[in-house]
């Protein structure tokens, strides 16, 4: 019921934040089908960096806050996703401070 409401309520203005997570999901999928296990180390970093590498960079210095609540909810998947895979993840602490701040306009996160 929520998530219908969003999206009834969207705006028509594409959100930069959402746009960049999803280039970043899309570079995740590009990786995952391209990554095999007969890569080395150094072949599976610069696939990475050629995949999500950028979009996800982007978002690991995104400034506070969310523009949208679309954003917020986008912002916030990212972050428990991130965490399911890695611990103390920099990309998840930047979109958990990004989703906080639309709420609270006085956060700001630590540097």
């Amino acid at each position: 019921m929520f998530a219908e409401t969003l999206h009834q309520n969207a705006s028509p203005i594409a959100d930069p934040l959402v746009a960049t997570i999803a280039a970043y999901r899309a570079g995740l999928v590009a990786y995952n089908n391209r990554a095999t296990g007969d890569l080395s180390t150094e072949a599976l970093d610069q696939l990475a960096e050629e995949t999500f590498g950028a979009p996800m960079h982007k978002l690991e210095a995104w400034p506070p806050p969310a523009l949208s609540l679309e954003a917020v909810i986008e912002a916030l998947k990212v972050a428990v996703d991130e965490n399911e895979d890695f611990s103390g993840s920099d990309l998840s602490a930047r979109m958990v401070a990004v989703a906080l701040a639309y709420f609270d306009p006085t956060y700001s996160p630590r540097a």
